[in-house]
Order: C-alpha cells, then structure tokens, then sequence
C-alpha cells in the first residue's frame, strides 16, 4: 500500500479516506468495494477504530443526499463499514473490561453504543442490528455472574446497550408502515414492530435480573475449563449454591439465556463429582437454548434462533442424547419450530441483508 504502515499525517489520513470512501461508495465493481474496505481496515488498525469510524461517518454525512438508488446502496456499504468499526471498538472495550480496565464508564459506554447501533441501522439494516448487538449485550450480561465484585458496573453496561438498543429499534418501529395484507388477505406485521417486541422484552428481562443478582451473594466462578478440576464435593457446592441462587434470578428474570449459561456451568462443575445431577443440567440448558431459539423463530429472527439451535445440539450429543441433537439441528437448518414442516417466514431486505465481516 502507498499509504504504509506506520501512522499517516492528518493530510495523508484524510486523504486516504476520501480515496477508500470514494471506492465504496460510487463504483459499481465489488472488487473496488472490497478494496476501500480494506484500506480503511488498515488505516484503523494505525490510529484505532474509533477514530477512523469518527471521521468516516463524517465524510460519509458529508456527502448530502441519498435520494438516488445508487447513492443510497453506497451510502448502506459506507455506514456497514461504519459498524464494523464500532463493533471491533465495543468488543476491544469489553474485553479490556474483562480483564479488570474498567476506565469506560456507563456514560461513554453509550455513547460508543448509540452510535454503533445507529451505524448497524444506516447500513446493513435492522436484522443485522439486532444479531450483532444482542451477543455483545449478552456477554456483559453473562459477566455480571462471572464476576460479581464488578458486578454493578458490568450490569450497569449490559442495560446500557440493551436500553440503546431497545430505544433505536422503537424509534424505527415506529415510522413503520402499517399491517399489510397478502395475496390470500392474511395480515403481515412489519418486521420492526416484531423487532421492536424482541428488543422490549429482552431489555426488561436483563434489568429485572441484574436487580434480582443483586440481592445474590456473589462468589467469583472460575472458567469451565477450571471447574471441569473440581473434584471435591466442598469445592463444587461452593460454587453450587451460587450458581443455585443466580439461576433463581435467571428464571424469576425470564432470562433464558443466562439460564442456559448457568446450567451449563453447574454441568461442568458437577461432572466428576454428580455425573447424574451433571447430565440434567446440561439437559435443562439445551431446553433453554430451545426455547430461546422457538421465541426468535416467533419473532423473524432467523440467524439468532439458529445459533440457539446450534448449541443445544452440541449440548445434547455431549450428553449422548442423539434424537435431541439431530431434532435440533434439523430446526438450526430448516428454519422450524417442533414441526418437521419448516414455517414460512416474515422477512424483508433488512433481515435477508448478509452479515458484513466482523473481527
């Protein structure tokens, strides 16, 4: 590359951007897509992620209007750029988090997740904005368990994103059109408004369990590789009793999800010492798994339900429960709920819009 490797001047920089922006946003070659991309990758990884999101969306907003198809499938490509960005940037802040540097509060913590879901939104579409920021968001959730002397903070986070998640997405469900009817006159919802449910529950649902966690006195829960060593049965009821009382949380919470984690962990807390007592948990976490999955299917939320398909198959040939694993999987493929019909699906160019490349 002429531009190197090393960090650019302020001119150089600039110039570098127009150059990749102009790429992706007026050529009709996909090559030249890829290639503005990249180089913007590049000059991301010279002067951080943020920054050049920064001034990307700058540039990009600078533009002026979108009226014309083509202005506005470039401006989409600019702003998915946009979000990958972001993204790289949330996960780097959430990482470093998990590693005790806690110096990004609540406060900027929004900031960085308003912007990101604003950027998903303006570019790939409302589909990928609720399957990418929903597993960051479920992360911080899982980590105010993991780590309950931080737990305040990560909770504070994880209902940050959720809230600016949630708010975003009622913003768009409610500039949506009305219900339609299709060729037979059945009503159509628009996928917004069932996104907008999604996000509303979902965002409920980790605010009451982080208030309900609170009240469990917490123990630090080592990674399952460590607890796969307990060999005791003073160390796994020591961990037990915690895991008992933040499951309490969970279910009064409707958080399937941290359900499913909870009873996974207690699985591999209590393999050697109660492989009978293991086994059910890891059978109750795949129902979890299960009924997430059967929610986002009710919700059009295809890809999000597939990966909860996924795991609990996975959970389930674990356990040597082959009819479950293959049912599961033939749902993870099919698109299904229990039947073996696959059920047809609402979705739109939002949710049917590929997955930009994520780091």
């Amino acid at each position: 590359s002429q531009y190197g490797s090393a960090p650019l001047s302020e001119s150089a920089l600039g110039t570098g951007l127009r150059h990749a922006l102009k790429q992706i946003l007026t050529s009709d070659d996909p090559e030249d897509h890829k290639s503005g991309r990249q180089l913007i990758l590049a000059f991301s990884e010279q002067h951080g992620a943020y920054i050049i999101a920064a001034r990307l969306r700058v540039l990009v907003e600078s533009i002026g209007s979108d009226k014309r198809e083509d202005d506005r499938e470039g401006r989409h490509r600019a702003y998915a750029v946009v979000a990958e960005l972001l993204q790289s940037h949330l996960r780097d802040c959430v990482a470093k988090a998990t590693q005790g540097d806690t110096s990004v509060g609540p406060n900027l913590f929004s900031t960085y997740t308003s912007e990101y879901v604003e950027a998903c939104l303006s570019g790939p579409g409302l589909g990928f904005t609720i399957r990418s920021v929903v597993p960051i968001a479920e992360r911080l959730t899982i980590l105010c368990v993991e780590k309950p002397s931080q737990r305040d903070y990560f909770a504070s986070l994880a209902n940050v994103i959720w809230k600016d998640l949630n708010d975003q997405v009622q913003i768009v469900a409610a500039s949506a059109s009305r219900i339609s009817r299709d060729e037979r006159g059945r009503a159509i919802r628009p996928t917004a408004w069932e996104a907008a449910e999604y996000t509303a529950a979902r965002s409920e649902h980790i605010r009451v369990f982080t208030e309900k966690l609170n009240q469990v006195a917490g123990v630090e829960v080592p990674d399952r590789a460590q607890l796969q060593g307990a060999t005791s049965p003073e160390v796994a009821n020591r961990y037990m009793g915690y895991l008992i009382d933040a499951l309490g949380a969970a279910n009064a919470a409707q958080a399937n999800l941290v359900a499913a984690y909870l009873q996974e962990t207690a699985g591999s807390l209590l393999v050697r010492t109660d492989p009978v007592r293991a086994r059910k948990s890891w059978a109750a976490a795949l129902q979890a798994y299960e009924e997430q999955g059967d929610l986002e299917l009710t919700f059009g939320l295809i890809t999000l339900s597939e990966v909860r398909f996924k795991r609990g198959a996975e959970i389930a040939q674990h356990i040597g429960d082959e009819d479950t694993a293959t049912r599961l999987t033939f749902k993870a493929r099919h698109n299904t709920a229990s039947s073996p019909t696959p059920i047809p699906q609402k979705r739109d160019k939002d949710t049917d819009t590929p997955t930009p490349p994520t780091s």
